[in-house]
C-alpha cells in the first residue's frame, strides 16, 4: 500500500511538473512566435525598400529625360512652405475637382489618403469620425485627436474637439494631410492634421449648385466672387436638407460666407472672413444591435425616437489673418479669430439628457521666419507663439421624451493654451533637415454652480513639450528617402472630462493626457512624370490612451486611459498617369493597433486590437477625361474585418464599396452647364456607416445606406 502510494504521489508530482513544463515551454514559444513576427515585418518592410530603391535608381540611371513633377508641388502644413519631395515625413495632398465632387460629408474627399480612416458620413448628428493611425478613434462625435485647420486658422476648439458641420464643403479647393504625431507645429491633440485650404475667388465670377438624391436630398449652392484692383472678395450661400436613410435621422443646415483679401502692396496682404451656420435640424437614430439590424436596417433605436434625440446648432465664426515682407527673405505673418457656437443636444435618456452649451473660443498667434541663403544651402528659422481660450457654459436638464425639465447639472468649463515654438529647416545638396520644439501651457478649470450635491469646482494643469526632427536625402533625381521622429499629446476635450462616472458634477479627474512618440521610414518618388509612389512605415508608442466606453442604464460616453500602446503599419499611394485621358490611383493601409498595458475593470486586453480602426484598408480610384468635355470617376473601397470592442470577440466583416461620378459640360454663350450624376454603393453592399465602440446592449452598429444616388446640375458664369 505505502509503494502505491508513493508511485500515485510520484505520478502526480511529474504530471504537475509536466504541465508546469509545458506552460513554460508554451509562454516561451509564445514569446519566440512574437518575436519572430516582429523580425519578419521589419524584414519584409526591409526588402520591400530595398527593391523598390533598386529598381526605381535603376529606372533612373537608365534616363535622362526625367521631369520634376514633384518638385512643383509645395507642401504648406509644416508652417515652412517646402517642396514635397524635400518632405521629411508622410504626408498627403489631395487637389478637389468641385464639378466633380456631391460634397455631402468631407469623407467623399479624404477617403484616398493611406492611414487615414473615417467613418459617420451620413449620422450629421454626431459628425464625420476621423481617424489617422489610430487617433480620433475613440470619438462618440466630432473629431478628436486629429487637428483641423482651415486657410490657416485652427477650426479644432483649444481642448481639441473638431467641428466641421460649419464648413461649406463646396470652397474647398486642396487638402493637405500630416499622418501621425505633429504637435511640435499645432500642439494640443496633433495625432494627425488636416489642412484645409479654401478658393479665395473663382476665375468666373458666378458659380451655383443645385443637386437632388435620395432619402430626400437636396443641396443649393451660390458663390459670387470679383477682384477689382488689389481686392479680390468671395460670398457663398449653401443650403442642404435630407430626410436620412434611417428613421429619425432628419438633417438640414444653411451657412453663408464671406471672403476678403487685399494686397495693400507688395509686401502687405490681409485676409479677412466671416461665416455663420445654422442648423436647426440634426436627429440621431442611434445604434441598434446585430439582431435589429439584420431584421430592419432603417430602423432606429426605440429610445432614441422617444426622447428625440439629436441636436441643433448655431454658429459664428470671424478670422482675419496678415502677411508682411519686411525683407526679401524675413516675414512675419499673425492670425486672430473669435467663434461662437450654441448646442441644444438631447440624449436617449431622462437624467441629464438634455443640454445646452454654450460655448466661446478664440485664439491669436504669430510667428517670424527668416531664410538664409549660402553657396550650396538654404536655412529656415521661424519662431513662433499661439494663445488659445475656450469658455463653455454647460448646462444639463432631464430629458422629459424630448422636452426639457428639471436642472441636473450647471457649470462653467475653461481651457486656456499658450504655446512657444521654434522651428527649423536646413537644405544642403541633395540633404534637407529640420527640426522643432514646442511648449504648451494648459490650464483647464471648471466651475460648479449647481451646487446642491456639493461644490465640484476644479483646476488642472497639463504642460507638455514636444520635439521633432526629420531627415531627407535624394538618391537619385525624383527619388527621396525620408525618416523622422515626433511626438504628440491629447489631454481629454471638455466634453469628456465632464462625463464624469460618479454621477456628480465637475471633472473626472482620473483622465490623464495622452502622449505619443513616432517614428518613420519613407520613400518619395516621381518617374516619367506619371508614375508617382509613396511608401512609408511608421511606428508609434502611446502612453495613456484614451478610449471610450459605456455604463449598464446609461447612454452616456465615458473614458478612461489605457497604460500604453503600440501602432505600426505600412502605407502605400500611387498614381500612375496613363496619357492625357485616363489616370489611376491606388492606396493601401496595412496597420497593427495593439493594446500594450491595459486592464479595465478586472480584464486585462494587453494584446488586443484597438477597436474602431480596421487592420487592413484601400481603394483604387480611376478618372477618365473624355473628349475634354466628359468627365468620370470610378472608385471601389475596401475596408477590412474591423473590431469593435475591447477583448475583439465582436467583429465588423469587411466589405468592398464602389462609387461612380461623371459629369458632362455645355457650353451656352457665356455660360456653361454642367449636368452630374452620381451612384454610391453600386453593388448594394450591406455594411455599417458607424461603429459604437464597446457600447452597452450591443447597440454597436448605425447601417449604412444601400444603394444611392445624387444628380443635379451646376452652372458657371
Amino acid at each position: 500500500m505505502s509503494d502505491r502510494l508513493k508511485s500515485l504521489n510520484y505520478s502526480i508530482v511529474s504530471q504537475k511538473q509536466l504541465h508546469s513544463i509545458k506552460n513554460i515551454h508554451s509562454k516561451k514559444q509564445s514569446l519566440l512566435d512574437t518575436f519572430d513576427e516582429k523580425i519578419d515585418m521589419m524584414l519584409r518592410i526591409c526588402l520591400v525598400f530595398y527593391f523598390l530603391i533598386n529598381i526605381i535608381s535603376t529606372s533612373y540611371c537608365q534616363t535622362d529625360t526625367l521631369l520634376n513633377s514633384i518638385d512643383t508641388i509645395y507642401f504648406k502644413a509644416f508652417k515652412i512652405e517646402e517642396k514635397l519631395s524635400k518632405v521629411t515625413s508622410s504626408v498627403s495632398i489631395i487637389s478637389v475637382n468641385q464639378e466633380l465632387s456631391q460634397n455631402v460629408s468631407l469623407q467623399e474627399h479624404i477617403t484616398e489618403v493611406p492611414g487615414l480612416f473615417s467613418l459617420n458620413a451620413n449620422n450629421y448628428a454626431q459628425d464625420l469620425r476621423i481617424s489617422i493611425r489610430g487617433f480620433g478613434a475613440r470619438s462618440p462625435f466630432g473629431i478628436r485627436g486629429v487637428k483641423i485647420i482651415v486657410d490657416g486658422i485652427p477650426e479644432t476648439t483649444p481642448d481639441g474637439q473638431g467641428q466641421i458641420d460649419n464648413l461649406n464643403l463646396s470652397l474647398i479647393k486642396d487638402i493637405e494631410v500630416i499622418k501621425g504625431p505633429a504637435s511640435v507645429f499645432y500642439g494640443n491633440a496633433s495625432g494627425g492634421v488636416i489642412n484645409i485650404n479654401t478658393l479665395n475667388s473663382l476665375s468666373n465670377t458666378l458659380y451655383g449648385e443645385i443637386l437632388m438624391g435620395s432619402f430626400g436630398l437636396q443641396k443649393y449652392n451660390l458663390t459670387f466672387s470679383k477682384r477689382i484692383n488689389k481686392t479680390q472678395f468671395l460670398l457663398n450661400g449653401n443650403h442642404i436638407k435630407s430626410n436620412g436613410y434611417r428613421e429619425h435621422s432628419e438633417y438640414k443646415s444653411s451657412n453663408v460666407q464671406f471672403k476678403l483679401s487685399h494686397d495693400f502692396s507688395s509686401k502687405f496682404n490681409l485676409k479677412a472672413n466671416a461665416s455663420y451656420t445654422n442648423s436647426p435640424l440634426a436627429n440621431d437614430p442611434g445604434g441598434i444591435n446585430i439582431d435589429i439590424a439584420r431584421e430592419d436596417r432603417k430602423s432606429a433605436r426605440d429610445r432614441n425616437v422617444i426622447y428625440n434625440s439629436g441636436e441643433a446648432i448655431r454658429q459664428y465664426k470671424l478670422s482675419t489673418s496678415a502677411n508682411y515682407k519686411i525683407k526679401r527673405n524675413q516675414n512675419i505673418n499673425s492670425f486672430a479669430y473669435i467663434s461662437g457656437r450654441n448646442f441644444d443636444g438631447r440624449l436617449p435618456f431622462e437624467f441629464g439628457g438634455s443640454i445646452d452649451l454654450d460655448r466661446i473660443y478664440w485664439g491669436h498667434g504669430s510667428n517670424y521666419s527668416i531664410k538664409s541663403i549660402y553657396d550650396n544651402s538654404i536655412n529656415t528659422i521661424k519662431l513662433g507663439y499661439e494663445i488659445g481660450f475656450q469658455n463653455d457654459t454647460r448646462l444639463r436638464y432631464k430629458n422629459v421624451e424630448g422636452t426639457n425639465g428639471d436642472l441636473t447639472l450647471d457649470q462653467v468649463e475653461s481651457f486656456n493654451n499658450i504655446s512657444f515654438y521654434v522651428l527649423d529647416k536646413f537644405d544642403i545638396d541633395k540633404l534637407s533637415f529640420n527640426a522643432g520644439l514646442r511648449y504648451d501651457i494648459n490650464r483647464i478649470s471648471v466651475a460648479d454652480n449647481f451646487i446642491s450635491n456639493g461644490d465640484q469646482s476644479d483646476e488642472i494643469k497639463l504642460n507638455a513639450f514636444n520635439p521633432s526632427i526629420g531627415l531627407n536625402y535624394q538618391i537619385a533625381q525624383n527619388l527621396n528617402v525620408y525618416t523622422n521622429y515626433r511626438t504628440s499629446f491629447e489631454t481629454p476635450v471638455l466634453s469628456e472630462l465632464s462625463a464624469n462616472p460618479n454621477g456628480q458634477g465637475g471633472f473626472n479627474s482620473n483622465l490623464k493626457p495622452q502622449k505619443a512618440q513616432n517614428v518613420e521610414l519613407g520613400i518619395r518618388s516621381s518617374l516619367f512624370n506619371k508614375f508617382n509612389i509613396d511608401l512609408t512605415y511608421f511606428y508609434i508608442s502611446t502612453k495613456d490612451d484614451l478610449v471610450s466606453y459605456e455604463l449598464p442604464m446609461d447612454d452616456l460616453t465615458y473614458f478612461e486611459n489605457a497604460g500604453k500602446t503600440k501602432r505600426s503599419g505600412l502605407e502605400l499611394s500611387i498614381d500612375y498617369t496613363i496619357n492625357s485621358f485616363l489616370s489611376i490611383k491606388g492606396y493601401f493601409t496595412s496597420t497593427r493597433l495593439k493594446f500594450d498595458d491595459f486592464e479595465s475593470n478586472g480584464v486585462n486586453f494587453n494584446g488586443k486590437t484597438i477597436p474602431g480602426v480596421p487592420n487592413n484598408y484601400g481603394g483604387i480610384i480611376a478618372k477618365g477625361h473624355i473628349k475634354k468635355r466628359i468627365d468620370v470617376s470610378i472608385e471601389s473601397v475596401y475596408r477590412g474585418e474591423l473590431f469593435i470592442n475591447n477583448d475583439n470577440s465582436i467583429n465588423e466583416k469587411s466589405v468592398f464599396i464602389l462609387n461612380a461620378k461623371i459629369n458632362s459640360e455645355v457650353n451656352i454663350g457665356k455660360l456653361t452647364v454642367i449636368p452630374f450624376v452620381a451612384i454610391n454603393n453600386i453593388t448594394n453592399s450591406i455594411y455599417s456607416d458607424n461603429i459604437r465602440i464597446n457600447a452597452f446592449g450591443g447597440r454597436y452598429y448605425e447601417p449604412a445606406p444601400e444603394s444611392n444616388f445624387m444628380l443635379g446640375l451646376k452652372f458657371k458664369l
